[in-house]
Formats: structure tokens, sequence, C-alpha cells
């Protein structure tokens, strides 16, 4: 069976990569995602959004937020404690890489 999700046509896909100098405490960067990730979702002008944290084998840290609206990922970008984090950032992590999507459409398939 598969059904089609309703997707706010503003909607927008955020993807980081990082990458941890040698030796940093990944942990450090774990926790500061987390942290990031709770922050958007109990900030009201940004609002629930969906997250997904990963490491790839290489050891690049993997986040993919989904945000409501391009204004509501503005906010999170400039809210202070992001705005912190990538201070945190230049210390732990040696490149970062962003890419952001508009989100057209949205599939989920079950299978029974």
């Amino acid at each position: 069976m598969s059904s089609e999700k309703s997707v706010n046509e503003s909607s927008v896909i955020a993807t980081f990569e990082a990458h941890p100098r040698p030796g940093a405490n990944v942990e450090d960067a774990l926790a500061m995602q987390q942290h990031l990730h709770e922050v958007a979702r109990n900030t009201p002008s940004i609002g629930e959004i969906e997250g997904r944290n990963w490491t790839r084998e290489d050891g690049a840290l993997m986040t993919v937020y989904t945000f409501k609206s391009r204004e509501a990922m503005q906010e999170f970008v400039r809210h202070p404690d992001h705005l912190k984090a990538m201070q945190l950032g230049k210390k732990i992590l040696s490149s970062t890489r962003v890419q952001i999507a508009s989100l057209d459409k949205q599939t989920l398939n079950t299978y029974d």
C-alpha cells in the first residue's frame, strides 16, 4: 500500500554534512546536533520539524532537517543557540557542507 503525505508547498529540506577535525570529540558535535534539534522544535516561530542524524562510515556527521517553511529555516539559522553552535563548530569541525531544497512531494510506502 502506498500513500502520499500532505506536504506544505513551502516546506524546505536542509542537509548538513560535517567532518570532525582529527582528534575532535565527536560526542560534542553529536550533542550540539541534538541540542539544535530541540531548539528548533521548541521555538514557536520555527515550529515542529523533522530531523535525522547519523554518522557515515567515513566519520562524517550527517543531519537532515525538514522545516515547515523557508522563513522557519531562516529563523533557526538566526537563533542565538545556532550562532553559538557555529562558533563551536569552527573548533571541532574541519569542514561543513549545507544543501537546501524545496520539498515538492513526499510519499510514504508501507508494506504489510
